[in-house]
């Protein structure tokens, strides 16, 4: 019962976040192209995913094996995560989300982050084609230990790591339960 309770609420919460960013990145380009939107990841990323981990009573990260920001790196869990879902990956299965039982208290829903838009690619792709040099320079200004470029459109970037309290898993549960009555 908490998988599925889990699975649900990780996959919405994961969704909203994909959205936030995704929103504000957009909103950032339009602003001053995509100089704009590495300053706005670099800056505001991590604090628009701190206030959604408020909002749902939840730990929301990303996460990935090819760090960019140190913060994003991946711990062991998420690494073994990472990895079987770039074997699938690599050998055309499209992974799914999934739920791990940490311990006692929480649960973990991972969801995979796939290079799906061609706006990543201006960060994120190879150098000197899709990350132009001016680009690239900031990058290496606030990232010297960049490993995060020469991706392409369809690779796995990262994943969405959301921690969650299995109690408030089961309140919301009872809550929805009372409210269907």
């Amino acid at each position: 019962q908490v998988e599925s309770l889990a699975m649900e609420r990780g996959n919405a919460i994961a969704t909203a976040s994909q959205k936030a960013l995704a929103a504000n990145l957009k909103g950032a380009i339009q602003r001053g192209g995509v100089q704009e939107a590495f300053k706005f990841c670099n800056v505001q990323a991590m604090p628009i995913t701190d206030s959604l981990s408020q909002a749902y009573d939840a730990t929301i990260r990303r996460a990935t094996l090819w760090v960019r920001n140190p913060a994003d790196e991946a711990t062991e869990t998420e690494r073994k995560i990472l990895e079987k879902y770039h074997e699938q990956m690599q050998s055309g299965e499209s992974p799914d989300p999934q739920v791990i039982n940490l311990d006692e208290e929480y649960v973990l829903y991972t969801k995979p982050i796939a290079i799906k838009n061609g706006l990543c690619l201006n960060c994120h792709g190879e150098v000197g084609k899709q990350v132009q040099q001016q680009t690239y320079q900031l990058i290496q200004e606030r990232y010297p230990e960049d490993e995060a470029t020469g991706h392409k459109m369809g690779d796995l970037r990262g994943i969405w790591s959301i921690r969650l309290n299995k109690s408030s898993l089961k309140k919301d549960e009872i809550s929805g339960m009372l409210m269907r009555k």
